[in-house]
C-alpha cells in the first residue's frame, strides 16, 4: 500500500513596484510576504497579489507601507508585515 504525502498548500506572493514584478513563495502569507526582495530602494505605489491554489486577492500598498516593509528596521519590518498579512484573509 503506497502512502500519498499531502502536500501542504504554499503561498504565492507577487508585488509589483515601479513597473518591476517580485515574486517569492512561503507557508504562510507572512512568510511569503517576507520572503520578496525587492532590489534598490522599494518606493512608491505598489500592488501586491498573494495567491493560494485558485484563490487570489490583490491589494494597493501605498508608499509608508512599502518603505516599512523593505527599507526599515527589523521591528518595523514585523509590524508591517503583521498589517498586510491580515488584509489578505486567504
Amino acid at each position: 500500500m503506497t502512502e500519498t504525502k499531502k502536500k501542504k498548500p504554499t503561498y504565492e506572493a507577487t508585488i509589483e513596484i515601479l513597473g518591476k514584478k517580485y515574486k517569492a513563495k512561503g507557508k504562510t502569507v507572512m512568510e511569503a510576504v517576507s520572503n520578496l526582495k525587492p532590489k534598490g530602494m522599494a518606493r512608491g505605489k505598489s500592488i501586491l497579489t498573494v495567491t493560494k491554489g485558485k484563490e487570489s486577492k490583490s491589494k494597493v500598498l501605498v508608499p509608508f507601507v512599502v518603505n516599512r516593509l523593505f527599507n526599515l528596521s527589523p521591528t518595523m519590518r514585523i509590524v508591517a508585515l503583521k498589517n498586510v498579512s491580515t488584509l489578505f484573509g486567504i
